[in-house]
């Protein structure tokens, strides 16, 4: 962790001096001057910051931009940490990075912020290429490119032009008006898109692009909502299993291959993958396409007869929206052939089966089993028990249910409420 402090260079003068920040870092210290004088008479040492004086009328702007000062510093610290695998910069490198950020020295030859948006994805595409990563449609740099394609509709609709410097506040809302009610995007597809600009204002501005900080300020924030998506316990992948689908070979296919998934828990785009060639001794291995790792999964049961079936071939190739439209047929069935529609409508969460129901349904139900969240982790590729805990679905009265089985039944009888 660094400190960041304020000094003044001449603590006992008469007149304003310079103010000079000493970021303190792994046993370093980068000291840089940013711009800024005072008079000592104006300056509170113990806190670092002008006096909140009326001799001192401009106290607010200039403490904020001794704000914007630490700001540009981490950023700065942040950038040369990235570009050096995590290593921190000797001081002389990171003083100088903070003045081009803050827009006191020339930096790299200056960019539009289309220009730079180009920048950032090829340097993206170089980078997956490199660790032998491929580039597709949920890949960083294909979010960047849609995101900079959302920019140029934008500027086009409104008959503005975007620059670093319109980055503000003001563009921000109406960013998120057009995104609403012209482009109809859903909220957190409007927060995705909020937080890749955040991303290359910031990654810009420590490359000295520019040194406007807008988009730190609290109220640009990144737009977040939980999705109430759902999960098939293993009683309702057994109901789908079940499903006479004889005279519709199509379904058919489309359901082993989404039961697949379910007891894989890989995403789609390596449903591919799951086949008899790639099993050695009881274990799916799998080089995933969006992180590049290889992962062993034990091939459960419920996969082996999926598998025993297409023996002699290989398991059926769907495009991700022609599964998504069987899936809705087959949620359609289920709810035709399951006892939940009579308890209260609970069947039809089967009408909002998609392609990543699999891959939430797997992480579930392992959990669910007791299977240690490690084992699971390391499959689904979730780096944090935080993001674990956000993916599963577990009912509310599961929760209730685990917690009291660790507890004697009381003998009270309690009066129940209608």
């Amino acid at each position: 962790m660094a400190d960041y402090k304020f000094y003044l260079k001449e603590k006992n003068a008469d007149k304003e001096t310079q103010i000079r920040l000493h970021i303190h870092y792994n046993n370093k210290i980068s000291k840089v001057y940013i711009g800024e004088k005072i008079n000592p008479c104006f300056w509170n040492s113990s806190n670092m910051r002008a006096k909140q004086t009326k001799k001192f009328p401009e106290h607010p702007e200039f403490n904020d931009r001794l704000d914007n000062a630490i700001t540009n510093a981490k950023i700065a610290m942040d950038a040369l940490r990235k570009e050096n695998n995590g290593q921190y910069p000797d001081p002389r490198s990171l003083s100088r990075r903070v003045r081009i950020v803050m827009g006191l020295e020339k930096g790299s030859e200056r960019l539009s912020l289309f220009q730079y948006f180009d920048k950032r994805i090829k340097e993206e595409e170089i980078r997956l290429a490199a660790i032998g990563r491929k580039i597709h449609s949920g890949s960083f740099p294909r979010g960047l490119q849609r995101t900079k394609e959302l920019l140029m509709e934008f500027e086009k609709d409104k008959g503005t032009k975007l620059s670093f410097d319109t980055v503000d506040l003001g563009f921000y809302h109406d960013l998120l008006d057009y995104m609403q009610n012209t482009k109809g995007y859903k909220y957190n597809t409007m927060g995705k898109h909020v937080k890749l600009i955040k991303h290359v204002m910031k990654t810009a501005s420590a490359d000295g692009m520019h040194n406007n900080m807008s988009f730190t300020h609290p109220k640009f924030k990144i737009l977040e909502q939980e999705v109430k998506t759902i999960y098939l316990d293993e009683d309702d992948l057994q109901l789908l299993e079940n499903l006479n689908l004889e005279k519709n070979p199509g379904l058919d296919r489309a359901r082993d291959l989404f039961l697949a998934g379910c007891w894989t828990g890989v995403r789609f785009s390596d449903w591919s993958k799951i086949s008899q060639a790639n099993i050695q001794e009881r274990k799916l291995i799998i080089d995933t396409q969006k992180t590049g790792k290889k992962v062993l999964i034990p091939v459960l049961p419920q996969l082996e007869r999926i598998l025993e079936k297409y023996s002699e071939e290989e398991l059926p190739s769907i495009t991700n929206q022609s599964m998504n439209r069987s899936l809705k047929e087959l949620g359609k069935m289920m709810i035709k052939n399951s006892k939940l529609k009579s308890i209260g409508g609970g069947a039809s969460k089967y009408l909002r089966i998609s392609t990543h129901t699999a891959r939430r349904s797997f992480a579930t139900n392992l959990y669910r089993r007791g299977i240690p969240i490690e084992s699971i982790m390391y499959v689904t590729g979730h780096k944090t028990q935080r993001e674990f805990y956000k993916y599963i679905r577990i009912p509310d009265e599961e929760h209730a249910d685990s917690i009291r089985q660790f507890f004697p039944q009381s003998s009270v009888q309690l009066k129940s409420t209608s």
